[in-house]
């Protein structure tokens, strides 16, 4: 199970799923990596991260430290809890119409982001002007209506972890700036950069 856990609560044998910080950021050759020593923890804690993501099927278990799942939730009850309180305009389009549009936009983000990951991985450049098409998408079924593609946020994979998550954070940053009334052009930034942001 991958849980959320404050760095004070690491300690040897804990694995290292996700150091929550972008891989530039950190001086670790891998991102997932067993913690071997308490010199491993005083690194990750020079490195000003506050959380970090363990595995609990391959290392140690901190109890009572949420579940990554538990996380998206709370994230996501937090913002549609906000979203309920601002002005809401009237969906364009119905849930049964929009939501295959939705399943494609989704698709077709999280391919895009895991080809991203991917690139950074390989140590290639990120061209943003990739992400723009899909997320002027992800903001057009929004504006159509929100409830489809929001809806497809609850559809996680284990696997698919990191990219789907970039891609959540993306489509909540854009209903929330939606809910704003920001304008179109800040709305889909907003969107972009919760997509680079959040991996």
């Amino acid at each position: 199970m991958i849980k959320k856990i404050d760095v004070s609560d690491l300690c040897p044998d804990m694995y290292i799923h996700d150091l929550n910080c972008d891989w530039l950021d950190h001086s670790f050759l891998r991102k997932r990596f067993r913690v071997q020593s308490t010199r491993d923890i005083e690194k990750i804690i020079k490195l000003g991260i506050r959380h970090v993501y363990i595995d609990t099927d391959r290392g140690l278990d901190v109890p009572g430290a949420p579940s990554v799942e538990n996380v998206h939730q709370e994230l996501e009850d937090k913002l549609q809890d906000i979203g309920r309180t601002l002005k809401r305009n009237a969906p364009q389009a119905s849930m049964k119409e929009e939501l295959a549009r939705a399943r494609r936009i989704f698709t077709e983000a999280n391919s895009m982001v895991h080809t991203l990951l991917l690139d950074c991985r390989l140590g290639k450049q990120v061209e943003l002007e990739r992400i723009e098409p899909i997320v002027t998408a992800i903001a057009g079924s929004i504006f159509r209506n929100p409830d489809a593609i929001i809806s497809l946020l609850r559809i996680k994979q284990a696997d698919k972890y990191t990219y789907q998550h970039s891609v959540a954070v993306s489509t909540l940053l854009i209903s929330f700036c939606r809910a704003l009334e920001m304008d179109r052009t800040s709305i889909e930034l907003a969107g972009i950069g919760g997509t680079t942001l959040a991996k």
